[in-house]
Parts: structure tokens; sequence; C-alpha cells
């Protein structure tokens, strides 16, 4: 589910007339992948921001999907 702040910004963007996507579920899946695989996680340790892996995570959706149609990613 997104978070309220997803929510709030994906209905301004829709409002606006913009493309957003929500890169939650496609970060979860991904985190979980990772760690069952690789033993590595996408986020620091001790903290909720991005490590390397996830901006390789987060770099690779875009890649993936920014040239896609929404329903395309996830």
């Amino acid at each position: 589910r997104p978070s309220g702040f997803a929510e709030a910004f994906l209905e301004a963007c829709r409002f606006k007339g913009l493309v957003c996507q929500d890169v939650k579920p496609y970060l979860i899946k991904e985190a979980k992948r990772l760690y069952e695989t690789e033993g590595k996680l996408l986020w620091w340790r001790d903290d909720t921001h991005p490590g390397t892996e996830g901006h390789a995570a987060i770099a690779s959706y875009i890649a993936r999907c920014l040239p896609a149609p929404i329903a395309s990613c996830g």
C-alpha cells in the first residue's frame, strides 16, 4: 500500500496531468529478492535511505520503465 506521502504526491501529479509512479512495490520485491539470493540490503543497515544496491535498483527501474507504459512496470 502506498504511504500517505506517496498517495498525496500521486494525487497532485494526477491533478497536474503528470505521469508519476510509486516505486515502493518494486523496491519491496527487489529488496526481498536481493536479500534472499545475495544477503544484500537495498537500504543502509541503520537507516531507511537507499545504499549502493538501492540506488542500482532505482536506476534499473527507471531504465526499464521510463520509456514504457506505466502498466508494464511494477
